[in-house]
């Protein structure tokens, strides 16, 4: 008989695998939300909806659900993390594809683990989803990453939004 815990697991991950996919929500969002966290990656445990209730309600609710750390679930053969994420990008991408970055959040900054996203709209500034990554991705828990979105415009990166994120 299955442990209620793995099949809660099992169930986050066939659900998170639907939800891989970015979505923009450029229209749903104000201009002072928008401005209040240029810039910013917002890592959370559900999708925000950013169209529920006032500017200062929306800035105040992002504030309150952001995470600084995830704590992973057991996938079939090792830790896996499942998160959303909410980028209010510094820039339009200028492409459509951008990728999510985990770097070491030390002073060697090494790499550890991407999520490519495609289909995204190259001249929005807001872009939602949600990641699921494991250790066989690259990450290890009990780190803390610097996590940038990017995007590869003219062969240059460019960096759209970031965060800190500690793996638990």
């Amino acid at each position: 008989m299955q442990s209620v815990s793995k099949i809660l697991a099992a169930s986050t991950l066939a659900m998170a695998a639907l939800l891989i996919a970015p979505s923009t929500a450029g229209a749903q969002c104000s201009a002072k939300v928008s401005s209040t966290f240029s810039g910013k990656l917002i890592i959370t445990d559900q999708q925000l909806d950013l169209d529920a209730g006032s500017p200062a309600d929306v800035i105040a609710t992002i504030k309150k659900k952001t995470l600084t750390e995830v704590k992973h679930v057991e996938g079939d053969e090792s830790p896996t993390w499942i998160f959303y994420f909410t980028a209010f990008m510094s820039r339009a991408p200028g492409a459509t594809l951008v990728s999510v970055d985990f770097y070491t959040d030390d002073k060697e900054h090494r790499y550890a683990a991407n999520k490519r996203l495609d289909g995204v709209d190259p001249s929005g500034k807001l872009l939602q989803g949600g990641i699921q990554l494991s250790e066989d991705d690259g990450l290890d828990a009990g780190k803390r990453y610097l996590v940038k979105l990017t995007s590869t415009v003219k062969n240059k990166e460019v960096v759209l939004a970031t965060t800190t994120l500690t793996t638990r």
